[in-house]
């Protein structure tokens, strides 16, 4: 189960946008964000001061995502509260996807590996459709072959009969 809890909103400190932080949780374990809590500061991994909390908030250790917006940006949306937990919603979805897109690609790898290594594919030659009724043979070494009419196949035919 994927949870995100909104921690805090805030307004931030170098362009004054406004903040929402969340934390993000599968089954129970925190999701690594870019942003730390300590000691009343939220920073990046990379130690930009991002934000402040209060000893209240109690956000010490916590790692957060921010979602950031902008006043302008809100205009016209009737329901300010519910835009932004649908977009913590599709960030959960989006969390989903990737975890299934790990585990499923992890599993074609092993089952695929033991097929594919080894294989060759090869070729010298390439027909290429010059036209809708034409086509082509080009050669690696630079010559082409004649053009030639290309099949047409009318699907109203039963061939088989």
């Amino acid at each position: 189960m994927i949870t995100a809890e909104i921690r805090k909103v805030s307004q931030g400190i170098a362009q004054g946008e406004l903040i929402v932080w969340a934390s993000y949780e599968s089954d129970g374990v925190p999701i690594q964000s870019a942003y730390v809590c300590a000691n009343g500061e939220i920073r990046s991994r990379a130690g930009e001061l991002l934000g402040t909390y209060t000893k209240e908030e109690n956000l010490d250790g916590e790692q957060l995502w921010c979602t950031r917006y902008d006043a302008i940006q809100l205009q016209g949306i009737d329901d300010v509260n519910a835009y932004i937990l649908d977009q913590s919603q599709q960030f959960v979805n989006q969390i989903i996807r990737r975890q299934y897109s790990q585990k499923a690609n992890a599993d074609l790898v092993a089952s695929l590996s033991a097929d594919l290594v080894g294989q060759t594919v090869q070729a010298d030659t390439v027909t290429v459709d010059v036209s809708p009724t034409q086509q082509m043979t080009i050669k690696q070494d630079g010559t082409k072959g004649l053009k030639m009419d290309k099949v047409q196949v009318n699907p109203a035919v039963n061939i088989a009969g």
